[in-house]
């Protein structure tokens, strides 16, 4: 997912972190699934180097974000085998309480609602993701 990108950037404007606890997300490719994630700021921190540290990013010359007046824009271009990949994901709304993130590529745009829940559940750890199961993002991030 997206995410979501932090103080690994070196433009103007970076991406805040959320606040800490419990995220929602109901991703539009699994209309059906709920995400809930269990964060702090070194989650969120470890989750947006490793991001930009894979191997689709390393291409990936052109990394900005821009705050707007109602949230940010981050935008990147990325040079593939065929083609220059351009992208913009815009975040509107606060890294609170919630936030709409959506994706544009070409004329296609994807949205996903993002929500602040509350503390995290009692059996939760910081980096616990659940959905059909429960995996800890920390251990797949480098």
């Amino acid at each position: 997912m997206f995410a979501v990108v932090a103080a690994t950037l070196a433009q103007a404007d970076e991406l805040p972190l959320r606040k800490p606890g419990l995220w929602e997300l109901k991703p539009p490719w699994e209309p059906n699934t709920t995400v809930q994630h269990c964060t702090d700021a070194a989650v969120d921190k470890k989750m947006m180097q490793a991001i930009l540290q894979a191997d689709d990013f390393l291409n990936c010359p052109k990394r900005e974000v821009r705050k707007t007046a109602t949230g940010y824009i981050f935008e990147f271009q990325c040079k593939m085998p065929v083609e220059l990949l351009s992208r913009e994901v815009e975040f509107i709304g606060d890294f609170d309480t919630g936030f709409t993130m959506k994706e544009t590529h070409k004329d296609i745009t994807k949205t996903v609602e993002v929500k602040w829940l509350g503390a995290c559940k009692p059996d939760q750890k910081p980096g616990d993701m659940d959905t059909f199961t429960r995996v800890n993002i920390k251990e797949y991030a480098p």
